[in-house]
């Protein structure tokens, strides 16, 4: 069982885009740039992708197994849930507690894309 350690969500409402989430695993890794998306009946998560030649595009970066997927959708999802109103955009509602060292302070910041 993978260690969120902690979960930044950046409310946004773009189309059917509702945010922007960063994601800390067992304090080693960050993930960013997963997009929480207002599906037809539900919630659902798109991870960070990039463009194929074909124009299709392919996941950089995703859950292998079905228990690490739905450990971080189901966290994810409450941290969206618990995140509130879109007061709070830009500075995104951090939910758990910080690793130590954090990134993008005591280690070099990823930039965004």
């Amino acid at each position: 069982m993978l260690e969120l350690t902690e979960i930044r969500v950046h409310r946004i409402r773009v189309a059917r885009l509702r945010a922007l989430v960063n994601v800390v695993v067992d304090g080693a890794l960050v993930i960013r740039g997963i997009k929480v998306i207002e599906g037809p009946d539900r919630l659902f998560l798109a991870w960070p992708s990039r463009p194929r030649e074909d124009g299709r595009y392919e996941d950089v970066v995703h859950p292998v197994t079905m228990e690490a997927r739905t450990q971080i959708e189901e966290a994810v999802l409450a941290a969206y849930d618990e995140s509130g109103g879109f007061e709070d955009a830009g500075s995104g509602a951090r939910l758990r507690p910080p690793p130590t060292p954090r990134f993008g302070k005591a280690a070099r910041e990823i930039p965004r894309s």
